[in-house]
């Protein structure tokens, strides 16, 4: 299930959700839904990148890689945004 698709059921229905706020935060304001914090912490989650093996020399993929990687490190790092 996406995000965007998870937070549709929320509007509709009682169920809850464990997202990242930062990457929430416009759609739960947008929607009305309430957000609270964990009650406990929980482990940093892997994100993980796969592609066919044909594209891992192909530089255009490979830059698209990288630009990926980079914006998915920062938007990680800094959860205010």
């Amino acid at each position: 299930m996406t995000t965007a698709a998870a937070l549709q059921c929320l509007r509709d229905n009682d169920f809850l959700v464990v997202l990242p706020e930062h990457m929430t935060r416009a759609a739960t304001q947008q929607s009305g839904l309430l957000t609270r914090p964990l009650p406990f912490p929980i482990a940093p989650i892997p994100v993980i990148m796969a592609w066919h093996q044909r594209y891992t020399g192909d530089p255009a993929h490979t830059w698209l890689r990288t630009q990926t990687r980079a914006t998915v490190t920062d938007l990680c790092a800094d959860p205010t945004r």
